[in-house]
């Protein structure tokens, strides 16, 4: 089994909670065993430097597993077999987030936490820490303030976190799967099609960038059509940049970027990265221990990161 890290980006909704508020905010609530999308998780977020280093670990409910004995002449025998009381099952996903730009990297595998659910929390976590600042602020504001003043309090804290994972154009079929409805499709081309060359010759030599956007009727839309209708429009114009938005089966928002310049950022094989996970992340009291910053995938993913300044240290140009 593969372990990949993939690309991603957050952007703030909020002019005033930026993405470096949002990852002080969690490490600060780093460590208790919580509850999100009915499973227990642990979050640890350590900013260090210029990234916020992190883990999420996803608990499984089931205390039985089972194996598969292979025995020559005698054939293939299975049996399931029993945790300790005090040990569970979990699944594990690194992460690495650069604290200006909101890009990061993403570490995932078959069956573990996928990226659309890990940014449905952080976008919870958004929601929340948003909600309490302009709470802090009407109550500053005090009980003789005029309503005009509370009224644009909330105007000023009202915005969502998007979140997307990046991936190449080519390879946004599977991704597209994951959306039951379509809002938007925005892409850029360098080139004017042959129809549109004759409207803009006056100014096409200046061109150097067509910026596209389709608007879906969601009461008008077949799923189905609309999809191969973007996938051609990919293929046909070798569109390099840009982002799908529509809504999953949990009617939660899902953003899907397409940049050339990025694919799966690096491969490993699963028992090697299992196998260097031996390491204290809570202390008696639900208290987190930062020992997992030390390990081989935070180094790994830094280390990609290094390797892609474009894409992760420079804010993208909307």
């Amino acid at each position: 089994m593969k372990v990949r890290l993939h690309g991603f980006a957050l952007d703030a909704g909020c002019d005033r909670i930026s993405i470096t508020d949002l990852l002080d905010q969690l490490e600060a609530e780093s460590g208790p065993i919580l509850k999100f999308g009915g499973q227990e998780r642990i979050l640890l977020v350590k900013n260090e430097g210029q990234y916020a280093l992190g883990l999420f670990v996803s608990f499984k409910d089931f205390k039985k597993f089972c194996s598969a004995r292979r025995t020559v002449g005698k054939g293939v025998r299975l049996k399931a077999q029993d945790l300790d009381p005090d040990e569970s099952l979990v699944d594990f996903n690194y992460f690495v987030i650069h604290r200006k730009t909101g890009r990061g990297i993403y570490q995932h595998y078959h069956q573990a936490c996928r990226f659309s659910r890990f940014g449905a929390f952080l976008s919870e976590r958004y929601r929340d820490l948003l909600t309490r600042r302009r709470d802090v602020a009407i109550k500053e504001a005090g009980p003789g303030a005029p309503k005009k003043t509370e009224r644009e309090i909330r105007k000023n804290y009202k915005g969502i976190l998007d979140y997307s994972v990046i991936v190449r154009p080519e390879k946004v079929d599977d991704l597209l799967d994951e959306m039951l409805l379509y809002r938007q499709f925005q892409y850029d081309m360098t080139t004017f099609t042959n129809q549109e060359r004759g409207t803009f010759r006056s100014v096409g030599p200046f061109v150097k960038k067509k910026r596209v956007l389709l608007t879906f009727d969601p009461k008008l839309q077949n799923p189905k059509k609309v999809k191969e209708g973007m996938l051609d429009i990919i293929d046909a114009n070798g569109v390099e940049k840009g982002w799908i938005k529509g809504r999953d089966s949990s009617n939660r928002r899902v953003t899907v970027r397409l940049d050339e310049n990025v694919d799966v950022l690096s491969e490993h094989e699963y028992d090697q990265v299992a196998e260097e996970i031996d390491v204290d992340v809570l202390d008696h009291d639900d208290k987190p221990i930062w020992d997992f910053v030390k390990s081989p995938m935070i180094k790994r993913i830094v280390q990609v990161i290094g390797q892609h300044p474009g894409l992760f240290e420079k804010p993208e140009k909307k």
